[in-house]
């Protein structure tokens, strides 16, 4: 009886972090996001308030490296059908959610996918 109690009890407990998942939690929302085109082209239809962006494709966790300071990991990074980037970072508290963190982050994106220019 003490097994199928013991059964039980972790069961509940389960259910209970379950029922606590926000999507704006970090790993909940990789998770929900990973490799999710639908997913993600509803988010920025949304949040960009843009009905008619395609997105092409979606990751999560993207690394961008900087070889000259700090890289970044990205929690979504989507391109849309006309090869415009976007970056999707989820922030529950205001703590690390500042613009010069945002502008940095799309500094590298711009970087590392703008191509060079013929002169």
């Amino acid at each position: 009886m003490s097994q199928l109690k013991t059964k039980e009890q972790k069961r509940e407990e389960i259910l209970q972090r379950i029922k606590g998942f926000r999507l704006l939690d970090d790993d909940f929302m990789i998770k929900c996001f990973e490799d999710d085109i639908e997913c993600t082209e509803l988010l920025l239809h949304i949040v960009m308030e843009k009905p008619d962006l395609v997105v092409k494709r979606t990751r999560t966790q993207y690394s961008v490296k900087n070889l000259q300071g700090r890289s970044v990991r990205l929690d979504v990074f989507a391109e849309d059908s006309t090869d415009k980037k976007y970056n999707v970072e989820i922030q529950r508290a205001d703590k690390g959610a500042g613009a010069k963190r945002a502008r940095y982050n799309s500094s590298l994106i711009d970087a590392n996918t703008i191509r060079e220019i013929d002169a």
